[in-house]
């Protein structure tokens, strides 16, 4: 998936997102649009001693994702990002690890 290539990334999770390089520097990714939030499907489960339940499933598909462009990749929640390269989707990234300020948030990535 990564190569030399890459000439534009889209931020399509709910949150501008900084990434913090090797070397300290900070690159702002703003939101673009509509956040890349999966569809889901659920149905009746029946019944468990008496209580309904529902089932629940996470679909492969993002209302608004881009088809995959040469050179672009898309940046997405977690679970998005998961679902869809399981789905055979390889332009995906996903936030992380995670670096925190002396407050306790979330700074960069």
């Amino acid at each position: 998936m990564m190569n030399k290539n890459i000439t534009k990334i889209v931020n399509m999770t709910q949150f501008p997102v900084t990434v913090e390089t090797k070397e300290g520097e900070t690159i702002a990714f703003p939101k673009a649009g509509r956040p890349a939030f999966l569809k889901s499907s659920f149905s009746a489960g029946g019944t468990v001693n008496g209580i309904p339940v529902t089932n629940g499933r996470l679909l492969p598909e993002v209302p608004g994702l881009p088809e995959p462009e040469e050179g672009v990749l898309i940046l997405v929640p977690a679970i998005t990002g998961m679902v869809l390269a399981a789905a055979g989707r390889n332009d995906i990234l996903v936030p992380g690890p995670i670096n925190r300020n002396e407050k306790g948030q979330i700074s960069s990535y």
